[in-house]
């Protein structure tokens, strides 16, 4: 039942997108309610997706330990980066828009230097073995 679900999902979220995309540039008539129609089947994918995610953690409790661990460490990797950032105003962007663009490339820099961190670990534990 997973399976077909799973592919079910697929289907859908990948329709959507590719309707998404083949409509934005259209000036068909129907292009209102094409753009609707892609919009709706991806947010069934992803319903059904955080449905079944859901319902997966919540019936294995240590994976939900891990995944609420995780989840509590992205937070605070967000909340780093935006005590990182600066919001100045731009002519452009608001202070408060500059902020939270900071704070996801500061987000991301964090996370990009774990990531390196972690692999050159892991490869410096493959040498001494």
């Amino acid at each position: 039942m997973q399976k077909i679900v799973k592919i079910a999902v697929i289907a859908l979220g990948v329709l959507g997108i590719i309707l998404w995309f083949l409509l934005l540039g259209s000036v068909d008539p129907y292009t209102d309610l094409m753009i609707n129609i892609a919009k709706f089947l991806v947010i069934i994918a992803a319903a059904i997706v955080l449905i079944f995610t859901f319902k997966n953690l919540i019936s294995h409790p240590d994976k939900l330990k891990k995944a609420l661990i995780a989840i509590v460490g992205f937070l605070i990797v967000v909340a780093i980066g935006y005590a990182l950032s600066n919001g100045e105003a731009t002519d452009t962007t608001s202070a408060s828009a500059s902020k939270w663009v900071g704070t996801g490339l500061y987000t991301f820099y964090i996370l990009t230097f774990i990531a390196a961190g972690a692999m050159i670990l892991s490869g410096i534990k493959k040498i001494f073995k």
